[in-house]
């Protein structure tokens, strides 16, 4: 009597254990599918042997062609066996990854994506469980940002910040391969006049009619950029002062020779601009401008609308 009782009661808490073992994997499988990011789980060949319906629904396969294929069709440059090798000792003892990668639809197109990895064992065969997130709007706003960090609100070209980095990257490269570079300084002549004449919108349409010019004239290797207010750096890579000279005087006739229309208006500015080139090997991007600066100044000492060359 005793025996059956005891045989009974265990059975009971058996299938109750069962039932709750079953309503929580149901609850899981739940959260698991209404999770907002892709969940996936392969094994330590690349094999997919579990998906949501999110990762279903970013990659375009059913979940049956999932199941089908490996880790290696959906993510580029995968490298599971370093995956294992490096990373796995920290995923079996509990720590999660973080690793950035990218996700290769069914009809080839790819996006980025954020993705928190974790490791199992599971009857002594390796398992990852990886939470995949869709960043491209993310990379999107961290690309608009960085653009926005480097230029210059009114003219869309490089500002100082960006543009001395620019320089300083050209002078290294111009130094380790012995080529020439050279710079534009312009500043547009009278500028003041024109604030003051036809007010700061005109002024500020001035400045982007230059702006326009100078990046329609430059070639793919160049860089435009505003200091400020309007003064110009222009960056010349493998140029030598020759063929500086002629570009600066080329862009100064193309001003002088135009106009900014306004209200049936018709507004002429001239520009005055300053030419150095690198000729010393130590020679660093604030000495660089500062001499196409001293060259801007004498074109306008003597009289503007001119082209200046740094002479020591």
């Amino acid at each position: 009597m005793y025996s059956v009782s005891y045989e009974k009661r265990f059975s009971e808490r058996l299938v109750s254990e069962l039932e709750l073992l079953r309503i929580n994997e149901a609850r899981l499988r739940t959260m698991i599918e209404n999770a907002p990011d892709a969940f996936i789980v392969h094994d330590d060949k690349g094999r997919l042997v579990d998906a949501n319906k999110v990762a279903c629904n970013q990659l375009g396969y059913t979940r049956e062609e999932l199941l089908s294929i490996t880790v290696f069709d959906i993510e580029a440059n995968v490298d599971v066996e370093g995956l294992l090798i490096v990373v796995w000792p920290s995923l079996v003892s509990g720590e999660g990854r973080t690793i950035n990668g990218v996700h290769v639809r069914k009809d080839g197109s790819e996006f980025p994506v954020e993705v928190n990895i974790t490791g199992i064992m599971d009857h002594g065969e390796k398992y990852i469980f990886a939470l995949a997130r869709d960043v491209t709007e993310t990379e999107k706003l961290k690309a608009y940002l960085s653009k926005l960090a480097m230029t210059d609100e009114l003219t869309g070209l490089y500002n100082r910040r960006a543009f001395i980095s620019t320089l300083d990257k050209e002078l290294t490269r111009s130094r380790r391969s012995n080529v020439d570079l050279s710079i534009l300084m312009v500043d547009i002549d009278f500028f003041k006049k024109i604030n003051d004449q036809y007010g700061h919108l005109v002024g500020d349409l001035a400045i982007q009619y230059f702006a326009q010019i100078a990046k329609n004239m430059i070639r793919n290797e160049d860089t435009v950029g505003r200091l400020g207010g309007e003064e110009f750096l222009i960056l010349l890579p493998n140029t030598a002062i020759n063929e500086a000279l002629s570009i600066a005087e080329k862009l100064r006739k193309t001003i002088e020779n135009s106009c900014v229309e306004h209200d049936d208006r018709k507004i002429r500015f001239t520009i005055s601009v300053g030419v150095a080139i690198l000729d010393d090997q130590d020679m660093t991007s604030a000495t660089l401008i500062n001499n196409a600066d001293q060259a801007l100044y004498k074109s306008k000492e003597s009289g503007r609308n001119q082209v200046t060359r740094y002479n020591v």
